[in-house]
């Protein structure tokens, strides 16, 4: 293997399996040697411009909201604000980088797969062994990386363990990819590959995991059917039964009210009463790194739109989430199957992203890097 691939693949490996102040030092070190032995495959030209302009918008809102944050005095945490200022100049360097030549595929889906079968693990770990949550619980590392529930979690009436490694959104991205290649090549090898990663993304034991990957498998399906085999009769009756049945889930898990689901409520209630009282923060923020009072941490909540606005205030938030919709939308533009499988997933990620605090953070910024990729990869049918 060559050192370029290696530090690739190591770097892709840090961005998603670890979390946490430790690991960030990690990330960065193998950042730079990424840098360093990819050094001439990075390009700057003016076929970029798709990709720099929306970055360089991005950075700007960034630097702003920073500006005002440090004039106006409000309290912030130098850690957050410096790791998420690193975090975008990685993502500026990885949508920089050729993707003729640098695969982000391979890795990506190495990776995903040592993150599902660690989760499968954890998994059959609390099946076997109950008492077992004790140790994930007052394991630091295992606390940044992992979110396991306190017990068996009961979704649809059937009781889980849910396993939530912070980076097992971005699986996502890989189902849609290997689903797509089972519905084209009928190997039963993407059959099996799909059915796993359909599993870790359900046990995950949060509802907008189970909604996403249900969705993402429901449209590529429809699509195949009523696009790609012109099935039209097929595709109106899968239509309609998928609706009913996805309607019918949607509202069995909204209506199901534990304490993470009375906890966002209690979130959402808090981020009404201080744009109300305070539209200075509606239209202008805190900025990034900035402390919220109503948090868990102090630092932020998983509602992560309404996040965008309470940190840029709601011109920027706008246009941030208008970058991160950018390369959905040029994804249908292209008007084949594969794009399409891409950017529908991509879409389940923000949408999971919309209740987990992963848009902001690496593992967000990783997903929105390979949603370029995927956006500007010529050879896409790999």
């Amino acid at each position: 293997m060559k050192p370029s691939v290696f530090f690739t693949n190591l770097f892709i490996f840090t961005l998603l399996i670890a979390h946490g102040a430790l690991f960030f030092i990690l990330k960065f070190a193998t950042f730079l040697l990424f840098i360093l032995f990819n050094i001439k495959k990075l390009r700057f030209n003016r076929s970029l411009l798709s990709v720099m302009f929306p970055f360089f918008i991005y950075f700007l809102c960034h630097l702003i909201g920073t500006i005002v944050m440090l004039f106006s005095g409000e309290k912030y945490s130098p850690f957050l604000l410096e790791y998420q200022t690193v975090a975008i100049f990685l993502l500026g360097i990885i949508i920089f980088t050729d993707s003729k030549q640098i695969d982000f595929s391979k890795p990506l889906e190495a990776t995903a797969f040592i993150i599902g079968v660690i989760c499968l693990l954890v998994h059959i770990l609390l099946l076997l062994i109950p008492e077992s949550v004790i140790i994930l619980f007052n394991n630091d590392m295992m606390k940044e990386t992992f979110q396991v529930s306190s017990g068996p979690r009961k979704i649809l009436s059937i009781e889980i363990w849910g396993v939530f490694h912070k980076s097992s959104p971005v699986l996502i991205l890989v189902f849609g990819k290997k689903f797509y290649h089972f519905l084209c090549n009928k190997n039963i090898k993407y059959f099996f590959i799909s059915i796993f990663y359909f599993y870790i993304l359900s046990i995950s034991g949060t509802r907008a995991n189970l909604l996403a990957v249900l969705l993402v498998l429901f449209i590529i399906l429809l699509y195949y059917i009523f696009y790609v085999k012109k099935y039209i009769t097929t595709a109106v009756l899968l239509f309609l039964t998928g609706f009913f049945l996805f309607s019918v889930l949607v509202y069995s898990l909204i209506t199901i009210k534990d304490s993470s689901s009375v906890l966002k409520d209690w979130y959402l209630i808090s981020y009404i009463n201080l744009f109300y009282d305070n539209l200075s923060i509606f239209l202008l923020g805190q900025g990034p790194g900035s402390l919220v009072e109503f948090a868990r941490n102090g630092v932020g909540t998983e509602l992560s739109y309404l996040e965008l606005i309470r940190t840029f205030g709601i011109i920027f938030a706008i246009v941030i989430i208008g970058i991160y919709a950018y390369p959905f939308i040029m994804l249908l533009t292209k008007r084949n199957f594969f794009s399409f499988s891409i950017a529908i997933s991509y879409l389940a990620y923000l949408f999971i992203a919309g209740t987990n605090p992963l848009l902001t953070n690496p593992t967000g910024f990783t997903a929105l890097a390979l949603a370029f990729y995927f956006m500007n990869h010529h050879s896409a049918y790999d």
